[in-house]
């Protein structure tokens, strides 16, 4: 994209351990990336340790900065109805978007999509209301 110079802006969903390699970012942003859409989920611990999520609240602090740097949008997508998720924690995740100067965001509801292993462990507990899924859309 860079060598054919093609001069278009574009961007692209992405996990926040992009970060971790700051030539593609740089690479990204030379490319013409302009907004970059980034499932974060949540910033309580006890809900990314229940997702396996595999990242920190300082990870994701780091990947905002590390994007902003490069005068990329950040949009950061994040999740509530984890069983680890309280009124406190979605405020926590408000005032941390806020905080952070996230450019937008996106709050969705964990959706038990057919065939996930979330799915199934909802079906096993006799926790599924609902399977007309038409209904479901995972927002609010």
């Amino acid at each position: 994209m860079i060598r054919l110079r093609l001069g278009f802006k574009w961007s692209t969903q992405v996990r926040s351990d992009i970060a971790r390699d700051q030539e593609m970012l740089d690479l990204m942003a030379e490319a013409g990336c302009t907004s970059l859409y980034i499932g974060f989920e949540s910033v309580d611990p006890a809900a990314l340790k229940e997702m396996n999520k595999n990242q920190t609240v300082d990870e994701i602090r780091r990947a905002i900065r590390e994007i902003r740097k490069r005068r990329i949008h950040v949009h950061g997508m994040f999740v509530f109805g984890f069983d680890s998720d309280t009124p406190a924690t979605t405020r926590a995740t408000v005032t941390f978007a806020l905080a952070e100067k996230i450019d937008t965001t996106q709050f969705l509801i964990l959706t038990p999509l057919p065939g996930s292993g979330f799915y199934t462990k909802m079906l096993a507990e006799g926790r599924l209301i609902d399977k007309a899924w038409d209904t479901y859309d995972a927002t609010m």
